[in-house]
C-alpha cells in the first residue's frame, strides 16, 4: 500500500472515530461539568487549515475562522504556561512549535460535543499536544525508546490536568 493510501485510511479511520464519539447515544447521559479532550496527533489535529504563502514565500495563517471556529466562553484551551483560557484559533499556537499553525478539526468537535450533550455538558477543555511532521513512532507507547516522547508528554499533560481540576 503507498503512503499517500496508508494517510488517507487512517483520516479515514480518524473520521470514523470522531463521528461515533459525537453521535454514540451514550453521549446523551454525560453529566460532567469538567470535559477535557487531549487533542494529541500529527498536523491534522495541529490545524494547517487557512494557510497561505506570503510575499516573501512564507507559510502564514489567513487569521480566518468560519463558524465553528469561533471563541465560546465554555470551550477553553491549555496554553503552553499550563493556564486555561478561552479557546481561540489557532489552537496550537506556542504548542506546536516552529510549524506555522491555522484552523483544524478541534474547535468544531468541541461545538459538536456541546450540541450534544447539552445543557449538562459545563465546561470543555482542549489540550493541545499535537506535533505536525512528527513521526507515528513518536507516538508510541514505548518507555524503552526515548524517541517516543510525545506520547509521554501527552501522557504527562493528562496526568497534570486530571490532578488540577479533579
Amino acid at each position: 500500500m503507498k503512503k499517500t493510501q496508508r494517510v488517507k485510511m487512517a483520516l479515514l479511520r480518524l473520521s470514523i472515530l470522531l463521528c461515533t464519539m459525537l453521535f454514540d447515544p451514550s453521549l446523551s447521559g454525560a453529566t460532567s461539568t469538567k470535559n477535557i479532550f487531549i487533542l494529541a496527533g500529527r498536523s491534522n489535529m495541529a490545524g494547517r487549515g487557512g494557510l497561505e504563502k506570503n510575499n516573501l514565500g512564507n507559510l502564514t495563517w489567513d487569521g480566518y475562522a468560519p463558524p465553528l471556529c469561533q471563541p465560546n466562553s465554555s470551550i477553553l484551551r491549555l496554553n503552553p504556561k499550563r493556564q486555561w483560557e478561552v479557546a481561540r484559533e489557532p489552537l496550537h499556537r506556542g504548542i506546536d512549535l516552529n510549524k506555522t499553525v491555522g484552523i483544524g478539526p478541534r474547535m468544531p468537535f468541541a461545538f459538536q460535543f456541546i450540541a450534544k450533550v447539552e445543557p449538562k455538558v459545563g465546561v470543555v477543555g482542549l489540550v493541545p499536544c499535537a506535533r505536525g511532521g512528527s513521526l507515528i513512532g513518536q507516538w508510541r507507547k514505548n518507555h524503552s525508546n526515548p524517541k517516543a516522547t510525545f506520547y509521554k508528554i501527552s501522557l504527562n499533560e493528562s496526568k497534570h490536568q486530571i490532578k488540577k481540576v479533579g
